[in-house]
């Protein structure tokens, strides 16, 4: 009973990242992608409004967690300035691969954004942290000449280039997910909050944020202008929204049953696997070349996957293996105090005999 209830957690688990997932990257490249006729019909407009599906999803998200967090009572203590870095943090990162769709394709932003490995490196080579193991250096080559090899034959393909923008963005948004991931290590170490204390400060601050950018960056007015002339793309808005707050609540019951070293490699595949499916519902034509550079990084994230997998197993023995020592350690003191106790016992029992013995000769003698 045990193993078919821990393979319904892991299938509701995984199916509802990949389920949801997978269509929020669909709808989102629709949305981004398709041409809409505008105000004077004379030309082609696009959805290039990413702060709306930034509110949107944070929205959404901010009132799953604050409903959670009320009913579980977290109160655990953390500095403004602390909570508006990791929303900052947030939203940059999300800002920055959403708008990226407008400057390259969709397969291109997802093999970048799978891409973790590559998070870490840039921050380390940023801030100079260059200690890293090989494995990751042998990772971050390998999923960089994949990359690069796809976009090449992308653009030899398309007879232009993928724009420096679409880079400097993605580039920008794998900068702010590593410090994110950073800043949320550190958090855990010294207030511990719980996932959905973190879900929600993220989601709250990167909501503030982007609608401030909207204000400040005059999107807001041309958003409202938009909608309102193409009133269809509401849907997709909202549909983006809700499926990634539901994402996060299978992304955060996976991690809780299974651990981070699953929840990497579902969120890894998935990825891949939404880039196979953008590749058969919209028709991108790949080159061999491309094939070889999804292969690439394929190949270079896994490898990563694994050498965490390993090096959590070790760990985990490690602490099995300690707890096991623990647990023999009083038994042995247990057995060198009763020892003395046995002797004492004994010899009490002697001296009582020896006292017997002379008191029957003192009988006697009287």
């Amino acid at each position: 009973m045990k193993i078919h209830g821990k393979l319904l957690k892991f299938s509701i688990g995984v199916g509802g990242i990949y389920a949801s997932y997978m269509i929020y990257g669909l709808v989102q490249e629709k949305l981004f992608k398709k041409e809409y006729p505008s105000i004077d019909g004379k030309s082609q407009d696009k959805f290039r409004h990413s702060f709306l599906l930034l509110f949107t999803q944070c929205f959404f998200s901010v009132i799953l967690a604050f409903i959670v967090n009320k009913v579980n009572q977290a109160k655990t203590q953390i500095s403004f300035q602390e909570k508006f870095i990791m929303g900052f943090f947030n939203f940059v990162s999300m800002i920055g691969s959403n708008t990226a769709l407008g400057y390259m394709s969709y397969p291109l932003q997802a093999l970048f954004k799978s891409c973790k490995v590559l998070s870490v490196l840039i921050v380390g080579l940023i801030f100079g942290k260059v200690d890293y193991p090989l494995n990751q250096y042998i990772c971050g080559v390998v999923v960089t000449i994949g990359i690069i090899l796809f976009n090449l034959c992308d653009d030899m393909k398309s007879g232009k280039e993928t724009q420096f923008v679409g880079i400097a963005l993605i580039l920008t948004s794998l900068f702010c997910d590593g410090m994110l991931a950073e800043k949320q290590a550190e958090m855990r170490k010294k207030q511990n909050p719980s996932s959905f204390e973190l879900m929600e400060i993220c989601s709250f601050w990167c909501a503030v944020l982007s609608l401030a950018y909207g204000a400040v960056s005059g999107s807001l007015i041309t958003c409202i202008n938009f909608i309102l002339t193409h009133n269809d793309i509401l849907f997709d808005v909202l549909t983006i929204g809700f499926l990634g707050c539901i994402g996060q609540v299978f992304i955060f019951f996976t991690i809780r049953h299974f651990g981070p070293v699953i929840l990497a490699l579902v969120t890894t595949t998935r990825k891949f696997f939404t880039v196979l499916a953008s590749i058969a519902y919209f028709g991108h034509n790949l080159f061999f070349g491309q094939w070889v550079g999804v292969s690439l990084v394929l190949l270079g994230v896994s490898y990563e996957l694994y050498e965490g997998y390993k090096k959590n197993s070790q760990h985990n023995k490690q602490k099995a293996e300690q707890a096991a020592s623990h647990k023999e350690l009083p038994v042995k003191e247990n057995n060198s105090e009763t020892q003395p106790l046995k002797q004492n016992k004994s010899s009490n029992q002697q001296n009582g005999k020896n006292s017997n013995e002379v008191d029957k000769k003192h009988q006697k003698q009287n």
